[in-house]
């Protein structure tokens, strides 16, 4: 969370060009857009946190 934070303090627009957070330690980047608040909704989800 603190590295979107700073992301966004530095004047990143997340819902433009959302965070690419790298996972060291399993050698993958996270593309959090997938969790942004203006994803388009799956109406086959279970409308959970993530769903």
């Amino acid at each position: 969370m603190s590295a979107l934070i700073d992301y966004c303090e530095l004047g990143n627009n997340h819902d433009q060009t959302p965070l690419q957070f790298a996972l060291g330690n399993v050698d993958h980047v996270l593309d959090t857009s997938t969790m942004s608040r203006l994803r388009e909704i799956n109406a086959q989800s279970s409308f959970s946190v993530l769903g």
